[in-house]
């Protein structure tokens, strides 16, 4: 989550008590999600994003580091998104690459050929994208399901998820999951 209150993004996780420095920069963290798609990586294989962390120290914290990797990774957000119950994925940061460079430099007119970018700011940017971007429209013929809701029912729930104040993060799936059916 952004966090507007600060004036920096996050460039640490917190591991046993102890900040450890990141790379912060998209291509690192697109990287990351190739890497994590079998569910096979362990803390070795990620470890091309943290920055001068001793072997022993990466070693006997593994579970620990793996948990700030991917909570630094997922950039939780107390607002639902676009996810879907059964985890269907509707983006492919690099097989959508063209679309979504094309997407960023026609609605914010940025080369993300030639910017650096921390992770967060890309992500903000990226799921707030105009709805008739190609990514977007990409995105949403991959996420259709047919429904026999009307299509006010449908935005009425919509409505309702993201209007709620209450939602906690830990409930924010199970929420989803509940609402969509």
């Amino acid at each position: 989550m952004i966090d507007l209150r600060k004036k920096e993004l996050p460039d640490t996780i917190m591991v046993d008590g102890s900040f450890f420095k990141i790379k912060t920069d998209f291509r690192y963290w697109i990287e990351f999600s190739e890497r994590i798609k079998d569910g096979t990586a362990t803390v070795i294989d990620l470890s091309f994003v943290l920055e001068d962390i001793p072997a022993l120290t990466l070693l006997l914290n593994q579970d620990e580091f793996l948990k700030a990797l991917y909570s630094f990774y997922n950039n939780p957000n107390a607002t639902p998104n676009n996810t879907s119950a059964d985890k269907e994925q509707v983006v492919d940061y690099v097989l959508d690459g063209e679309y979504i460079v094309g997407s960023f430099y026609n609605a914010y007119h940025i080369d993300l050929t030639s910017v650096s970018m921390h992770w967060h700011l890309f992500k903000a940017l990226f799921v707030s994208l105009p709805d008739d971007c190609m990514i977007k429209k990409i995105m949403s013929y991959r996420a259709y399901k047919k429904t026999d809701e009307k299509y006010e029912t449908q935005l009425q729930k919509l409505k309702n998820i993201v209007s709620r104040q209450d939602i906690s993060k830990a409930n924010l799936q199970s929420l989803l999951v509940r609402d969509e059916k």
